[in-house]
């Protein structure tokens, strides 16, 4: 098992010291018990890690707040802001880079949400700050952190220094995964990416209020249409 920040978590991690001692002082029958009783809990914890979610660490606008205000451009140079959609239609907006294994990994997911919705709601993805560059230091940690998922994949890019560079990323990062969102590429300050949470995948379904009705600081497909229907006033999906 590997934890979320790639640390490995050991079964026998699991064991209480007060356990192994009363295993060695133990009879036989009473030993296997005790045995059965720590497989059965590294069982639990082997599951856990297959089918949880990394843990939301970040912040950004919470449900029922008003999402903040935006002004970027897409990869052809146009403006858009969030106001620009307020009393027509909702936005989705998720965030995400190149460089991140979680994004590239739930691209197919938002291309197919787009592709049944986007007429009815704005789709976008915020690119923002690379997660996992090489040779520079990773935004979540005080030093370069190449996943290995990069590494098979040899996505290896350098972390940006110019607005024309993570233009450029972009760009090749939406090419490469054939998702047709539309794109909206952050400032150099990354301050979109800031006030929206700083997740390098998170994702938020803002109302044509301008509110979040729902925030994800890991992108859930499957909760996060069930989420969309529901403001759209349709029948959930059958999965």
């Amino acid at each position: 098992m590997e934890s979320f920040l790639g640390g490995a978590v050991h079964p026998e991690q699991a064991v209480h010291p007060s356990t192994q001692l009363r295993m060695n002082g133990a009879s036989k029958g009473s030993a296997r018990t005790v045995i059965a009783g720590i497989v059965a809990f590294i069982g639990v914890l082997v599951s856990q890690s297959v089918s949880a979610a990394p843990p939301d660490l970040f912040k950004g606008p919470q449900e029922g707040e008003t999402a903040p205000d935006f002004l970027l451009k897409d990869l052809q140079g146009d403006s858009v802001g969030l106001k620009q959609f307020k009393k027509k239609q909702p936005v989705v907006l998720v965030t995400g880079s190149y460089s991140c294994p979680v994004y590239r990994r739930q691209a197919a997911a938002l291309k197919r949400l787009y592709e049944k919705y986007g007429t009815r709601a704005a789709f976008f993805v915020l690119y923002t700050v690379e997660a996992h560059p090489v040779k520079d230091p990773s935004p979540y940690a005080v030093k370069e952190w190449v996943t290995d998922q990069n590494i098979r994949e040899q996505i290896l890019v350098r972390q940006p220094t110019s607005y024309a560079e993570r233009l450029a990323l972009a760009s090749r990062c939406r090419a490469d995964l054939r998702c047709p969102v539309p794109v909206l590429v952050d400032e150099m300050d990354n301050s979109v990416w800031t006030r929206y949470g700083s997740a390098p995948n998170a994702a938020y379904l803002i109302d044509d209020r301008g509110k979040v009705q729902l925030r994800q600081g890991w992108f859930e497909p499957i909760r996060f249409e069930q989420a969309l229907l529901e403001l759209l006033q349709e029948e959930p999906p059958k999965w």
